[in-house]
């Protein structure tokens, strides 16, 4: 036993001193690449791969390495000077019929492996563990400890000599495109990269697109920030400025590596500056830039601030080379997170997966499977010859070889010739036949390896085949399935609302549901839909002509013994699931298992929300067609009306006769000049249900029953025909007709609208008036009312259409009382110009107010205003990615916040508005007036185009008409965007941006941006410009200046309550109070490097309002003075006390008596920013002293002249004595006591410029 226990002892002992050696080994080739890089002075990258070589570093066999072995193995490769990172085992080149070259010496990789005993002590081999039951698994003693290979490079072995086109084909796949792809700056270019920050396809957000002083990732809010990329143009040659663009892409992969460590992700601790754990995170962020980017073709430069945390791993490293497994094991996975996003753009892009090796086919191309296989069976042979002892080769003669064995007997056993020949003749015989069947089995081998290898050929063939296939059904898969990625399902939408938008140009503005559809929902499943998905799943349903807006999941049906039609296609439905998270773990629980926790455990929960996408198929796209189920459903939630086309008919009666045929169930209502007319047995019925006379009509010789009613009166008689469950069929004319299964009533429409809007405003607090005047339902933002009217156009033709148009219009009038400021706050928040803001602003109004009726399976309509605006929403859903996400967001929030307010619930609109992005400070169209006119020129008849030249810069901004694609592979005949560079290429000009005429990719600047610049309209004839007509745009400019403003400063009023304070020169002062967004925006930024920006643009914009709108301004300076007798104040002044400054004082002289009393520090602070101080200190004493002066006059009634006149002289020496012990009596002196204090004052107090 004892002898055991010291074997396992000695065992661990000796496993322990081999962990150590291999884990000091590794951090030594770590501290020898830190010391070549600080030899370097850290100014050379970690690699060196100098854009040479690209793909990760792989063995021979095709599998890549990862994590720290990657890294190392780059850094071999760049640092030996080798061609390819393909490396392998000293067996594996045995394996290849290769050998390693004299002299080389190996590189070692890393593995973890485990050491496992059961309960007796005894070793399980890892292939018996992993075969164990988790219980048996949990007896096992498992201890993980690290293994080290040695590999050897490609260029170490003789593969090159012994198969050349192999190696060179090795070679190629790793080398990079010997064409450098530039942009237009001559800056090196990462398609993956740039699609990934494009489609936002990182974990965390990263803003790409704007100037930044230094990129840095910011845990807080999970997101990066990377200066834009002609930030990094530094260099002065074409090379210097090609390498530039490698550095913004090491920059990005640097703060990419960062945020791997976000706590929903890898979970690494941040630490401060100047701690381990900072010092640990700049190492795993450098190393992980360093190696993806080397694998992608770039190096990593190493940067001077990261230079001395890293000269301190050196220490670390040597002291604690176990700390290396920590760093191999962050690489590992913060890389691979990478790569693995860069492999799905390189996907996308049709390019190989970085993961995928760059061997892939190589031994398909370049191993011929029969000459490998006879190769090894060669390999063995030899074997078998040097071990075995045989005297007789495979070429002998038996004849000699008799008589060399004859004679070899005759020496050793001393006998006679004949003797010896008789006993070497069966020796001889057995060895050659040992030859010739030696021979056989070489020639059956021979047969045997030739079998195989056509055997292996046609293995091969059909493998290939089955790869081909795969390839081909995943590239197919990739097509069919676009609508499951984000960009499909974005274009799907975008389609769907297009052909809505294009929809309402022929239908009188109505967009959605004309044919009066249910309102969407699912068959069987109680999902909410969120108005946005109702709203897709109501468009999906007009576009494809689907009989009901009913829908299902694919599952659902499945279960239910349905199924989906061949090659139909599903609609993506968004929605968020929320779940529960802990805290601490990170542990993801439904809301099932966190209602079974313990109360003392569930506080340690969070809720959890993500966003999925599901896949939905109208209940047309199924196999339920054909049943009794569909046919009710119809009836339930089908169209209410219904386009009927019956040509080839001359007559209204034979039309008629037609439509029945066709409709037998249905009442033909047949319009005849100013009458309509129903002909037949339907004359009966009709005549029944609305008490009209029968009579007789005379057609082709023939009297027919009939019976009709005035042109005016169809709004009146069709409900009734509809309510007495009839189906209808009104021919207005001989092209169309209408089959009407239900109808609404306009009385209902119009009171369901009128009690929403009631209920709305009621719940949110905003006015409500119904007027009499026939005029348009509006919100009067002033006023911060509803207003609707009571009266109804009755000459606009059709009150059923009427009633749905108005409708529509009070929908939109709540729909915009919900944008207000102190509600949703929407406008300002896109980038867009005032009047684009406003156009979207309309088209969530539209959207939301759609929604709202498709709700009640009523048609959606646009209103006039909006029909002006089709052109325009079209072209920004196809050119502003960002559209729909903002139209989801907007319009779900808007319709959610009425659905609350409709159920009496409270809507916290605070919390709403937090969430959304900042509002644009500037959204004054006094400001951008020159963009807005601007937009107005571009013509895409015409050919004309704006020019913005600033010839100083070289520089100018072109602005093509509406409709005009900035794609650079699209262009319009005559506005061709490479002529337009080359024309104004002729005037100096090299930097050229080209913008939209208004909308999203519009040129938005303000006024002041257009000072020292040129402003044209110009057509392009060729290659130069023609018909220049300049535009003079200063006085617009001069108009647009806005005066210094001396003083921007918050204040107080009596209730607390914050306002701005302006006094702009030469202008009164004047007072704002400011939205809490812009409140709160004010004091956050205080203190930081935004202040004097963010401080600007709130001056400049309530300054501009308040000028805009003077019923806003408001005085908090001067005090409300009570009715008194102001004339009794005399020498008013306010002063501090000369033993404690803290204290502040009003005096003055009242009816000759000296008044002192102490004022707040308000007070004394709104003193130095009144326009006129003299009057200030009187208004301040007149309300400090009211009460006296008040005691006074009824003082005055009261006594005689002559007690009052003593009364005087009395005061008046006791003023006297107060002066004399009284600091600064006279208010001149009080002003020039105070003078530096009041500098200070405003110095603390104001935000000047």
């Amino acid at each position: 036993m004892a002898e055991t226990e010291y074997k396992q002892r000695n065992s661990s002992s000796g496993r322990k001193n081999k962990s150590d050696e291999i884990l000091k080994k590794f951090a030594g080739m770590m501290v020898k690449i830190i010391k070549k890089a600080n030899a370097n002075n850290w100014k050379k990258g970690w690699m060196g791969v100098n854009g040479s070589i690209q793909g990760l570093p792989q063995n021979i066999s095709g599998r890549t390495y990862s994590g720290g072995n990657s890294f190392f193995l780059m850094f071999n490769t760049a640092e030996k000077g080798y061609k390819t990172p393909v490396y392998m085992t000293f067996k594996q080149a045995k394996e290849q019929n290769l050998h390693v070259k004299s002299g080389e010496k190996s590189v070692p990789i890393f593995k973890w492996g485990l050491s496992i005993k059961d309960e007796n002590g005894k070793k399980v081999s890892e292939e018996d563990y992993n075969a164990m039951s988790q219980e048996e698994r949990a007896t096992m003693d498992v201890r993980p400890f690290p293994k080290m290979f040695h590999v050897f490079n490609i260029d170490q072995t003789n593969l090159e000599e012994v198969n050349k086109k192999r190696y060179d084909a090795i070679v190629a796949r790793f080398k990079t495109p010997e064409q450098e792809v530039k942009d237009t700056e001559g800056m090196y270019v990462n398609e993956a990269l740039d699609r990934m920050f494009e489609q936002k396809a990182w974990h965390a957000n990263i803003q790409y697109d704007k100037p930044a002083d230094q990129a840095f990732y910011s845990p807080s809010t999970d997101s990066i920030v990377l200066p834009m990329k002609e930030q990094f143009k530094l260099g002065k040659t074409p090379e210097e400025v090609y390498h530039d663009g490698m550095e913004y892409y090491s920059t990005a992969l640097h703060e990419m590596a960062h945020s791997t460590g976000h706590e929903s992700r890898l979970d690494r601790k941040f630490g401060a500056q100047g701690t381990d754990n900072y010092a640990h995170e700049e190492l795993i962020a450098e190393m992980t830039s360093a190696l993806v980017g080397s694998t992608m073709g770039f190096d990593r430069k190493i940067l001077e601030n990261n230079a001395n945390y890293l000269s301190g791993w050196l220490n670390r490293l040597r002291d604690k080379p176990e700390t290396i497994t920590t760093i191999m094991t962050d690489v590992g996975k913060a890389s691979d997170m990478i790569i693995e996003k860069v492999d799905e753009q390189r996907i996308a892009l049709n390019q190989t997966p970085l993961k995928a090796g760059n061997l892939e086919g190589l031994a398909d191309d370049y191993d011929d499977p029969s000459e490998a296989l006879a190769k090894g069976i060669g390999m063995e042979e030899s074997k078998e010859d040097a071990t075995e002892n045989i005297s007789l080769s495979e070429d002998s003669n038996p004849q000699t070889d008799l008589a060399g064995v004859a004679e070899h007997i005759m020496e050793t056993n001393h006998v006679s010739k004949g003797e010896a020949e008789k006993m070497a003749a069966p020796i001889v015989e057995e060895q050659q036949t040992a030859v010739n069947e030696k021979k056989q089995k070489a020639a059956q081998a021979k047969q045997e390896a030739v079998k195989k290898a056509d055997e292996a050929r046609k293995a091969e063939d059909e493998r290939r085949r089955e790869v081909e296939e795969q390839r081909r059904r995943e590239e197919e898969n990739r097509k069919n399935d676009k609508d499951g990625g984000q960009a499909s399902k974005i274009f799907l939408h975008a389609a769907l609302l297009l052909g809505a938008l294009e929809l309402a140009k022929g239908n009188k503005g109505v967009w959605m549901n004309k044919a009066g559809k249910s309102n969407a929902e699912f068959l069987w499943a109680k999902t909410p839909i969120t108005p946005y998905n109702n709203l897709m799943m109501n468009l999906q349903s007009d576009q494809k002509g689907y009989r009901s807006n009913v829908y299902a999941y694919f599952d659902e049906l499945k279960d239910a013994g349905d199924s989906v039609r061949s090659n139909e296609k599903a609609l993506p439905f968004n929605w968020t699931r929320w779940d529960y998270q802990n805290i601490a773990t990170k542990e993801v629980i439904t809301k099932g298992e966190y209602q079974k926790l313990p109360e003392d455990e569930r506080s340690l929960y969070v809720k959890h929300h993500s966003r999925q996408t599901q896949q939905i198929f109208n209940i047309d796209q199924t196999s339920m067609t054909g049943k009794q189920m569909y046919s009710d459903l119809l009836k339930e939630t089908g169209a209410k009306y219904e386009e009927l086309s019956e040509r080839g008919v001359t007559s209204m009666i034979k039309f008629s006769e037609k439509l029945k045929s066709n409709h037998p169930t249905a009442i033909v209502v047949a319009r005849d000049d100013n009458q309509y007319q129903i002909y037949g047995n339907d004359a009966t019925r009709a005549g029944k249900i609305l008490g009209l006379p029968v009579g007789q009509t005379e057609v082709d010789g023939q009297k027919i029953k009939s019976t009709g009613f005035p042109l005016d009166r169809i709004d009146d008689y069709l409900p009734k025909l509809v309510q007495a469950k009839q189906w209808v069929v009104v021919a207005d004319n001989l092209d169309s007709a209408e089959l009407i299964r239900r109808v609404a009533n306009e009385k209902d429409v119009l009171n369901k609208a009128y009690s929403t809007a009631q209920t709305v405003a009621k719940s949110a607090g905003i006015g409500y008036e119904r007027v009499m005047v026939l005029q348009d339902a509006e919100y009067d933002k002033q006023a911060d009312k509803i207003i609707v009217s009571g009266m109804t156009d009755k000459d606009s033709g059709n009150s059923r259409q009427t009633a749905i148009a108005k409708a529509n219009d009070i929908y939109r009038a709540i729909v915009a009382a919900t944008g207000s400021e102190q509600r949703l706050d929407r406008l300002g928040r896109n980038n867009l110009l005032p009047n684009d803001d406003a156009k979207y602003e309309r088209f969530v109004q539209d959207l939301s107010a759609g929604i709202l009726m498709a709700r009640q399976g009523l048609p959606a309509s646009l209103s006039k205003e909006s029909m002006q605006h089709i052109d325009y929403w079209q072209r920004e859903i196809k050119e502003n990615p960002k559209l729909l996400g903002l139209l989801e967001k907007d319009v779900n929030n808007a319709v959610e916040s009425i659905d609350k307010h409709l159920q009496k619930q409270i809507v916290k609109y605070e919390d709403i508005r937090k969430d959304l992005p900042l509002k644009d400070l500037a959204v004054s169209e006094r400001q951008y007036q020159i963009s807005t006119d601007l937009a107005k020129l571009p013509d895409i008849d015409s050919k004309e185009i704006v020019i913005v030249r600033d010839t100083a810069k070289g520089s100018a901004d072109v602005i093509l008409p509406e409709g005009a694609s900035l794609e650079d592979n699209v262009e319009i005949s005559g506005i061709r965007k490479d002529r337009i560079k080359i024309a104004l290429g002729h005037e100096g000009i090299t930097d050229v941006k080209f913008y939209n005429a208004g909308g999203a990719l519009g040129l938005k600047e303000p006024d002041d941006y257009y000072k020292d610049k040129t402003v044209s309209v110009d057509r392009l004839r060729q290659y130069e410009f023609s018909q220049h007509r300049d535009i003079d745009v200063k006085p617009q400019i001069a108009a647009a200046a806005l005066p210094k403003i001396e003083i921007f400063t918050p204040i107080r009023d009596e209730k607390g309550q914050y306002a701005f304070f302006f006094k702009a020169e030469n202008e009164p002062s004047f007072s704002v109070y400011p939205n809490d967004t812009h409140k709160k925006l004010y004091f956050d930024v205080r203190g930081t490097d935004k202040q004097k920006e963010i401080h600007d643009a709130l001056a400049q914009k309530y300054y501009s309002v308040a000028k805009q709108h003077p019923e806003i301004k408001v005085d908090l300076i001067m005090p409300k003075v009570s009715n008194v007798d102001m004339s009794k104040i005399e020498r008013p002044t306010i002063t501090k006390d000369k033993e404690d400054p803290n204290k502040k004082y009003v005096m003055a002289t009242i009816d000759g008596k000296f008044m002192k009393k102490e004022i707040s520090k308000a007070q004394w602070d709104k003193m130095w920013l009144a326009d006129d101080m003299s009057a200030y200190k009187k208004a301040v004493a007149a309300v400090v002293f009211a009460p006296l002066l008040k005691e006074d006059v009824q003082k005055e009634q009261s006594t005689s002249m002559a007690a009052r006149s003593t009364s005087t002289e009395t005061v008046k020496k006791e003023q006297g004595a107060e002066e004399k012990t009284s600091e600064g009596t006279s208010e001149s002196i009080s002003e020039t006591a105070t003078g530096k204090e009041a500098e200070t004052t405003r110095r603390e107090s104001t935000f000047r410029r």
